[in-house]
């Protein structure tokens, strides 16, 4: 299963912070998402700006789990990037949002430059779907969005963890979440407004 995470609306972030602002929310937010992923048992590919690229069993056998261990770790960092704040010394720019699109499926791998600077790649249609769910028209911050292939996965290794629902009828393109999260994600978001009020009146 392949995973593509984006912060949302980072350059509209760039031309509210100075460069080394900038540079330490991305230094903070991926040193949560290297902490998760390590704790989760995903693997990093690749970090390029403002998109971070993992994937599970691929060098570690998951063959049962590889889908439900990539939701867990999504909903994870989506829980972690909504207490990050933009700016530490500008509560007004609240906390970071982030996209998520993940779809699993059949990958190929190499090593690239392996005389200088080497690096894992993965390539294939699998990353191709995966990262094409952060740009439709159902991509939204702060959701797990997944393909068919992946929902029905998810069901069959935590049937009774994970809820999958169409974003819209006739589509192809799913919701995760924790069963029975729906309505808490409702108190986390009244939660997150009175937090964001209490460190402005903090300021």
């Amino acid at each position: 299963t392949v995973i593509f995470i984006r912060i949302a609306d980072l350059s509209g972030i760039s031309s509210k912070v100075s460069k080394e602002k900038l540079f330490s929310l991305l230094d903070r937010l991926y040193e949560s998402f290297s902490v998760l992923a390590k704790k989760n048992g995903v693997f990093r590919v690749d970090t390029a700006g403002d998109t971070w690229m993992g994937v599970t069993n691929c060098d570690t056998d998951q063959s049962y789990s590889h889908a439900s261990v990539m939701v867990s770790f999504a909903l994870a960092i989506i829980k972690v990037a909504s207490e990050t704040l933009v700016d530490q010394q500008n509560f007004e720019l609240g906390f970071v949002k982030i996209l998520c699109g993940l779809h699993s499926g059949p990958v190929v791998s190499h090593v690239i430059g392996s005389l200088g600077n080497p690096r894992f790649a993965l390539f294939g249609d699998t990353v191709n779907l995966a990262a094409r769910l952060l740009s439709g028209v159902e991509s939204k911050p702060g959701l797990v969005l997944c393909s068919e292939e992946s929902a029905k996965l998810i069901q069959e290794q935590s049937p009774d963890s994970f809820e999958t629902s169409l974003m819209r009828p006739g589509g192809d393109v799913y919701w995760v979440n924790e069963k029975g999260m729906r309505a808490r994600a409702a108190i986390d978001r009244v939660h997150a407004k009175r937090r964001l009020r209490f460190l402005r009146a903090e300021m």
